[in-house]
């Protein structure tokens, strides 16, 4: 029980630190995703900024790069013991 409460914090704690990490960066982004449109003809960009899946896949590249390492170090040392 003790080890899934940790999960979670860890998992709360990334995605609370990913969503102003994510809209930030898909922001910063905005010229990948001006050449990603113009060369894929995918929407990515319009007048209003990046498309509503631009945010959704900066934003589980950025929980991942956090949670990752976290599961991963929490997986270790689980099965070390």
């Amino acid at each position: 029980m003790k080890r899934m409460v940790r999960i979670l914090i860890l998992g709360s704690g990334a995605a609370l630190l990913s969503l102003p990490a994510g809209i930030i960066l898909t922001f910063a982004l905005a010229p990948f995703w001006s050449w990603l449109e113009a060369t894929t003809g995918i929407e990515s960009i319009g007048h209003s900024g990046p498309a509503d899946w631009c945010y959704l896949v900066t934003l589980m590249v950025v929980f991942g790069g956090i949670a990752g390492p976290l599961f991963i170090r929490e997986w270790r040392r689980h099965h070390a013991a």
